[in-house]
């Protein structure tokens, strides 16, 4: 999903390389585990339409999820 959103972005220095999208993979293997150890909530919003993922996050957010 990131790939398909980014790759067609121009003003990412960090993907203006030959393999942008295994930068883009190395990038996030990097970056995931610390973005998990510091979460206080994760939502899945793959598939899912704005309402849907808005409905979803704000029922996260009252402790309903």
């Amino acid at each position: 999903a990131q790939w398909r959103r980014l790759r067609a972005d121009r003003s990412r220095p960090l993907l203006d390389v030959e393999d942008p999208r295994g930068a883009l993979e190395r990038l996030f293997a990097a970056r995931d585990p610390l973005y998990q150890e510091l979460c206080d909530h994760r939502l899945d919003t793959d598939g899912l339409g704005v309402r849907e993922a808005c409905a979803r996050l704000q029922r996260l957010l009252d402790g309903e999820a």
